[in-house]
């Protein structure tokens, strides 16, 4: 280890993620009624699970990363912006609209633009497997969308 501060820098994410996994594995398990936050809580455990398993190999590793360049944020950053957006308005505009919103939103820019075809086959079969998984096995109660409130 050459330079300890890029080897610490290189798991802050890390760190950030896993620290932020367990703050939602806490309040997934502080909600109540607990019947009505078992998908979250189960949820929570796994991203709680999978982000210490992360941590752990991470922290094996003897190289840091590399830092990151400008491009590469400048390319993720419109993708971070919708994300944020989607926050902002997935419980006004509705889960299944915001989420179908967003998910064509992601799969044609990061396709650079082209196949608008495909982003919207790949965002209906998504849509697809999302409501099946929320509404029909889990039985999530997700927010309305807009004009059914």
């Amino acid at each position: 280890m050459k330079n300890p501060f890029a080897f610490f820098a290189s798991r802050a994410g890390d760190v950030f993620i896993s620290v932020l996994a367990c703050v939602l594995l806490y309040a997934s398990f502080a909600a109540e009624p607990a019947e009505a936050y078992l998908f979250p809580r189960l949820a929570s455990v796994l991203l709680a699970i999978f982000c210490a398993m992360n941590l752990a190999i991470r922290c094996r590793e003897k190289t840091s990363l590399p830092p990151i360049s400008g491009r590469l944020l400048a390319k993720l950053a419109p993708g971070f912006a919708a994300m944020l957006l989607y926050i902002a308005t997935a419980e006004a505009a509705g889960f299944y609209p915001a989420s179908a919103a967003i998910l064509l939103f992601l799969s044609w820019f990061y396709a650079d633009g082209r196949k608008l075809p495909i982003a919207l086959a790949a965002t209906a079969a998504a849509m697809a497997l999302i409501y099946l998984l929320f509404a029909a096995i889990l039985q999530a109660q997700t927010p309305p969308p807009f004009w059914a409130q």
